[in-house]
């Protein structure tokens, strides 16, 4: 059987990238973690882990995300 092999260095850097989009975005709208946490409904520490690259996080999040900055969710997995 033909596995597919998990490239963690991949999902790596797309977490990091998607981080540093989120805090990028973010503060040009000059929105704090808690004001764009709020926006999500989420807490401020899922904003925080996903800016400090410790996050995973899901597709319906990106979108939510992408919603609240008001960029389509494609912008903040552009490296």
């Amino acid at each position: 059987m033909n596995e597919k092999k998990k490239n963690p260095e991949k999902n790596e850097k797309l977490i990091q990238v998607f981080g540093e989009n989120v805090r990028k975005f973010r503060k040009e709208r000059n929105l704090s973690q808690k004001e764009l946490a709020e926006l999500c409904d989420v807490d401020t520490i899922t904003v925080s882990r996903i800016e400090r690259n410790i996050s995973n996080t899901t597709i319906s999040t990106i979108a939510i995300i992408a919603e609240a900055l008001r960029i389509p969710p494609s912008k903040l997995l552009e490296d």
